[in-house]
């Protein structure tokens, strides 16, 4: 096995600018998010739970946009369909069409599947995978010991 420090700091160096983020900017930018677009709907009483709800349920995923959207990637999303109980919906991304929309497998509360094309929504989450996280975590321990 090659050395530790080495790996380390090829990865570090290989690091996109997208990738250089804590948790922490990940977690404030994807609850921002939230807000902005729930901002409308919290007089009606269901929603402020479901918001703190929401907000719970996608701890270790992260805000995408469209140019970060891939054929086959599983997100999740808030589903405004129901304004009055917002919730937050599964979709996989089937196709992205040239018109803005896309299409998608979307699943429903009985966990069967239905495929649609919609307009993008105005907020998809992703779940951060493992090599993610690593990175994150590595960012994370460089700023750490820097601000000693």
């Amino acid at each position: 096995m090659s050395n530790p420090n080495k790996a380390i700091e090829n990865i570090l160096l290989n690091l996109k600018h997208k990738e250089i983020r804590t948790m922490e900017q990940i977690r404030q930018e994807r609850n921002d998010k939230i807000d902005e677009v729930v901002s409308d709907f919290l007089c009606y009483p269901k929603n402020e739970e479901n918001i703190k709800k929401i907000k719970e349920e996608l701890e270790g995923y992260e805000l995408v946009t469209l140019e970060d959207l891939y054929k086959d990637d599983t997100l999740m999303y808030l589903n405004l369909y129901y304004f009055y109980d917002i919730e937050l919906s599964k979709i996989r991304i089937i196709g992205i069409k040239e018109d803005g929309r896309i299409r998608v497998r979307r699943w429903t509360d009985t966990r069967q599947s239905a495929y649609k094309t919609m307009d993008i929504p105005p907020a998809l989450f992703r779940k951060l995978t493992d090599e993610d996280i690593v990175k994150i975590n590595l960012v994370e321990t460089v700023y750490s010991m820097k601000n000693r």
